[in-house]
C-alpha cells in the first residue's frame, strides 16, 4: 500500500516514515520546499538533504515547490500529490492541531486515510536517542546562533521537550534504519535578529563503519 508520507527529513517526519515501513506500507517520501520560509505547515531548512536521506532509506522521493503562504500552501500540497498514486498520507505531526487536521483534509480530498504514527507518541523520544540529529533553526528565546549544527537532545530548550511548537527545526543525518550516513562537509549559520538556520553547502552519504 502506498502511502505519500510528507518528509522534510527532521526527526518526526524520517520517523514516521520508518515506523510506516516498519507496519508494511510503501512509504512514498514527499518534501514540499516553501518559497516563504516561515510556513505554517513546512519547514524551510536543510531540504536539500531530503535527496541524500531518501537514498540512505531507499525509499521513493518527490520534490514540490510551493509558496509557503498560510492555507493557500495546503491546496498547492493537494495538487502536488493528486497524479502520484497514493492510497493513504502520513505525516509526522505529534502534537499540532493545525498541521495534523490539514493533513487530515489533504488525505480525505484524495478519498484515502490519514495516518499520524507518532501522534500524541512522547516514547518516541528513545528512538530519537539511536539517531544523530542536528539543529538546523533555532527560534526561540534562550537558543543561539551557538546551536545550529549541534546534535539534539531532548529537553534542549526551555520550551516543549521534543521542539513542538516551531522552537526549533531538525535534520537527520543517520539512523539504525540508514544504509548509510550523511556527512555535512561544508555549512554556515545565518541569524536573523530572532532567529537563526544552518545552510548546508556540500554534503554526501558516506559507508558505515
Amino acid at each position: 500500500m502506498r502511502v505519500g508520507v510528507f518528509f522534510s527529513g527532521g526527526k518526526d517526519s524520517t520517523i514516521s516514515a520508518f515506523l510506516m515501513e516498519s507496519s508494511g506500507y510503501e512509504p512514498v517520501l514527499i518534501t514540499f520546499m516553501p518559497e516563504k520560509k516561515h510556513s505554517y505547515m513546512l519547514q524551510g531548512e536543510a531540504l536539500e538533504l531530503t535527496k541524500l536521506q531518501a537514498e540512505a532509506m531507499s525509499m521513493e522521493h518527490h520534490t514540490f515547490t510551493v509558496s509557503g503562504q498560510k492555507e493557500v500552501e495546503i491546496e498547492e500540497m493537494l495538487k502536488c500529490v493528486e497524479g502520484l498514486s497514493l492510497e493513504g498520507i502520513a505525516a509526522g505531526a505529534l502534537e499540532s492541531e493545525y498541521q495534523k487536521q490539514r493533513v487530515d483534509y489533504i488525505a480525505n480530498q484524495l478519498g484515502v486515510p490519514s495516518y499520524s504514527p507518532i501522534w500524541k507518541r512522547m516514547s518516541v523520544e528513545e528512538l530519537y536517542r539511536e539517531m544523530e540529529i542536528i539543529l538546523v533553526k533555532v527560534s526561540s528565546e534562550g537558543m543561539g546562533k551557538e546551536l545550529l549544527g549541534e546534535k539534539f537532545r531532548p529537553n534542549i530548550s526551555t520550551g516543549h521537550p521534543l521542539l513542538e511548537g516551531g522552537e526549533a527545526e531538525t535534520a537527520v543525518l543517520d539512523a539504525p534504519f540508514f544504509t548509510k550516513r550523511i556527512v555535512i562537509k561544508e555549512s554556515s549559520s545565518i541569524w536573523h535578529n530572532t532567529w537563526g538556520e544552518l545552510l548546508i553547502k556540500e554534503a554526501a552519504l558516506e559507508n558505515k563503519p
